[in-house]
C-alpha cells in the first residue's frame, strides 16, 4: 500500500523496504552471493545509498544492478 504523503526523512515505508528486499534477493541469486558475504553487504549498502539519494524507480535500480 502506498501513501501520498512522504515519510519523515530517512524513514522508509514498508513498500519501499519490500521493493529493496526483492531487488537485493534477486541480485544475490544472480551473483551467487550469500547474505553473509562481504559482497552482499557492499551491495546492500550501495542499493540503500542510491535509494536515499533519489534513485527510487524499481526498473532503473534493476538496470543499475543488472538484475
Amino acid at each position: 500500500m502506498k501513501f501520498d504523503y512522504p515519510a519523515p526523512e530517512g524513514v522508509l515505508m514498508p513498500y519501499e523496504l519490500a521493493m529493496l528486499q526483492r531487488l537485493f534477493n534477486r541480485a544475490l541469486r544472480k551473483q551467487g552471493y550469500a547474505k553473509t558475504d562481504v559482497e552482499a553487504k557492499m551491495l546492500a549498502t550501495t542499493m540503500m545509498d542510491l535509494y536515499r539519494r533519489g534513485l527510487r524507480d524499481e526498473r532503473k535500480l534493476r538496470i543499475m544492478f543488472a538484475i
